[in-house]
């Protein structure tokens, strides 16, 4: 089933995504992207991940250039000119995983990209999330990155213009 998006200019998206980034003082805090709507956190909810550690690329002046594991991070307009946020996330233990947020057109969602996106498909968690860890237990470290295109790819193939 396809998703429906408008195209708004980048700047415009910019607006909108600005209260993302906001704790309930104000403060610039990107971990608050996932929780800040219902909308958002029901898209993101499934698959399971945690959010301790979030790259947020050119939309966090401070660490322009933070991404994990060749995921894209940061505000970028596709080539079907659709803008979105990608947001890198994961616990510590986790591998981390990409999402973006996009405007429909009414409200700003979420997607999780299948293609190109490195988690359990079977588990529906980030990988090292699919059992309790113990102090001895290590995080996931020999995964292969993510593969920035098809993610790309994906999103155009799963969000259609309206």
């Amino acid at each position: 089933m396809s998703r429906k998006a408008k195209i708004i200019s980048l700047e415009e998206f910019k607006k909108k995504c600005k209260p993302l980034f906001l704790d309930e003082d104000g403060e610039f805090e990107p971990s608050y992207i996932r929780f800040y709507s219902t909308t958002i956190e029901k898209d993101l909810s499934k698959i399971d991940f945690d959010s301790e550690n979030i790259g947020i690329g050119n939309a966090d002046e401070d660490y322009s250039d933070c991404s994990f594991c060749n995921y894209p991070a940061g505000y970028e307009v596709l080539e079907n000119e659709l803008p979105v946020l990608f947001v890198n996330s994961g616990g510590d233990w986790e591998h981390p995983i990409c999402y973006c947020i996009y405007w429909d057109g009414k409200n700003l969602r979420g997607y999780i990209p299948k293609d190109g996106n490195v988690y359990n498909r079977k588990e529906k968690c980030a990988f090292g999330s699919e059992y309790e860890l113990s102090d001895d237990d290590t995080v996931v470290d020999d995964l292969p990155c993510g593969d920035a295109d098809k993610i790309r790819t994906d999103i155009i193939n799963r969000i259609k213009i309206n």
